[in-house]
């Protein structure tokens, strides 16, 4: 009995350590060189944060006649992952600007939060496109994380249209789909013990990591996207956060799509969407 009971003891004990070394694998910085493409006429601005935080950042100015649109990337990407979208909306004569969040990218900053002060980032870049287009409506496009930046903090920003892929409700919700995608009905039993934990690290409190309460607020158009095969915002989640946001509001279910880049899966058909949503209402 006594190996058993040793053997036992261990796995208790090794239970906290990884459960430590989850919270800094998702919440460590995703640091990467960020390259501007030759094709595209960007300027490079920074936003100096509180705390020292510099938001590394492009844009790029479109016709006089349209107004702009904010990109905001997910979790551990950068705005290279934004570049695609740059080009055809700009193409289409919006200015275009793309932001690394705090601990992504070339910004600084010592820790993903998973929108939370994120959403000071998205803040402050929606103001500097505020300056620099005047008068002229400002949509944001945002990818996951972005999208939860885009709602979160003191949020929802004030923009004049909110496009939202592939957001979580909740981060209770958010980490137990991660759980259970690998741990299957066993990933239940981590989620609690992980949220604990990664409170208790990061300060964040999940009950102000709920982008579906946010969207109640917006004061203006609302496009919600999700993936019908997301494993880590399920469909059925996407559709409550959806239900919950204001009107005038669109829907799309992607079908055959995960949790990934939507654009490049569904390519010419994204480009329609997007564009028949700012065109109606930039």
């Amino acid at each position: 009995m006594r190996p058993l009971f040793y053997a036992a003891l261990g796995v208790v004990a090794i239970i906290p350590v990884a459960l430590v070394g989850l919270v800094h694998a998702l919440t460590i910085p995703a640091p990467s060189v960020v390259t501007a493409p030759a094709d595209l006429p960007v300027t490079p601005f920074t936003l100096q944060q509180s705390g020292g935080v510099r938001i590394r950042s492009w844009f790029v100015v479109g016709t006089s006649e349209r107004g702009g649109v904010l990109l905001l990337h997910g979790v551990r990407a950068n705005r290279l992952a934004m570049i695609a979208r740059m080009r055809f909306l700009n193409a289409a004569g919006y200015s275009v600007a793309a932001i690394d969040f705090r601990a992504h990218g070339e910004s600084s900053g010592d820790r993903i939060t998973f929108g939370r002060d994120e959403s000071q980032d998205a803040a402050a870049a929606l103001a500097y496109m505020r300056e620099k287009l005047p008068g002229r409506k400002i949509a944001v496009i945002g990818q996951s994380l972005g999208g939860a930046a885009a709602l979160l903090g003191q949020g929802p920003i004030a923009a004049d249209a909110f496009v939202l892929e592939s957001v979580y409700p909740d981060i209770d919700r958010a980490i137990d789909d991660r759980m259970t995608a690998p741990f299957g009905p066993l990933g239940h039993l981590v989620t609690p013990a992980l949220l604990l934990v990664g409170r208790a690290m990061t300060g964040l409190d999940p009950a102000f990591l709920r982008p579906i309460d946010r969207i109640e607020t917006i004061q203006a158009p609302v496009f919600v996207i999700s993936g019908v095969r997301d494993p880590n915002t399920h469909i059925d989640e996407a559709r409550e956060l959806f239900a919950r946001a204001p009107e005038p509001k669109a829907f799309w279910a992607v079908e055959g799509v995960g949790h990934e880049d939507i654009y490049f899966r569904t390519n010419a058909e994204y480009r329609e969407k997007i564009l028949w949503f700012l065109d109606r209402h930039l």
